[in-house]
């Protein structure tokens, strides 16, 4: 399913009043601090990723942000930088987004409605203060 530029894999997991937690590199990521973090109560929570951009090309230049290809266990793996989306379901509490956004080199205000359009599908309750004003007057 597609939703903005972001493809999701189905099906979609129903949420229970979802909050956000962004971080957006490297821009406001010094020293990884946002990353590190991010990826620490991921992995804690057993984040699972939901959706990744349909072309990052359109967004990145990709002479910044270098695609990698790596070899794991004799099988060669190739990743290209895309802005990823996860979730965490939880018993208790509400269900949480995790947004690891790539600034964009272009189309950042196309980039900014994909990213509303997916919070608006999932009826996001809360979100990091600098994207309400973006989301509130959308």
């Amino acid at each position: 399913m597609r939703i903005g530029d972001f493809e999701f894999k189905e099906p979609l997991p129903e949420l229970k009043d979802p909050h956000v937690l962004a971080v957006l590199r490297p821009w406001i990521d010094v020293g990884s601090v946002g990353t590190l973090s991010l990826g620490r109560l991921e992995h804690h929570l057993s984040s699972q990723e939901i959706a990744r951009l349909v072309r990052p090309g359109r967004y990145y230049d990709f002479t910044r942000y270098r695609p990698k290809s790596v070899l794991r266990q004799g099988k060669r793996e190739f990743s290209i930088p895309s802005t990823t989306i996860k979730v965490a379901t939880r018993e208790q509490g509400p269900d949480l987004i995790t947004l690891n956004l790539l600034e964009p080199h272009v189309y950042g205000e196309d980039f900014t409605d994909s990213i509303i359009e997916v919070l608006k599908h999932f009826g996001v309750k809360r979100l990091p203060l600098s994207w309400q004003l973006w989301f509130f007057t959308s």
